[in-house]
Order: C-alpha cells, then sequence, then structure tokens
C-alpha cells in the first residue's frame, strides 16, 4: 500500500496504515454528520498537496 513493503519496513507499513484508517474514519463521520459540507476527493488530493508542498498549478 502505496508502495510501502509491509515485510520490508513493517513499521512505516503500520504508520502508514494507521494514518489512512485515521484519514478515511473522519472523512466518513463528516460525510454522514453533514453530507453538503464534506470534503470532495479533490479537496482532499488538494489539501494533501499543499501539506506536502506539490503545486497544485
Amino acid at each position: 500500500m502505496f508502495g510501502v513493503d509491509p515485510k520490508g519496513d513493517p513499521e512505516k507499513a503500520r504508520v502508514v496504515g494507521q494514518f489512512t484508517q485515521a484519514l478515511l474514519a473522519g472523512v466518513m463521520v463528516q460525510w454522514m454528520v453533514d453530507p453538503e459540507t464534506a470534503p470532495s476527493a479533490q479537496d482532499l488530493r488538494d489539501g494533501l498537496r499543499a501539506i506536502i508542498g506539490d503545486d497544485l498549478a
């Protein structure tokens, strides 16, 4: 998952999995509570790009 080899780097695989689950759970709760304002896939992509410093242009 995400280019991480769980056998080669189990700790990195563990934390990537935890991050992914936390993000997914948060988005699901937002969608269930207020789907009108929940972030779209594009919103999440753009937010992640902004965090990691990828150019949005």
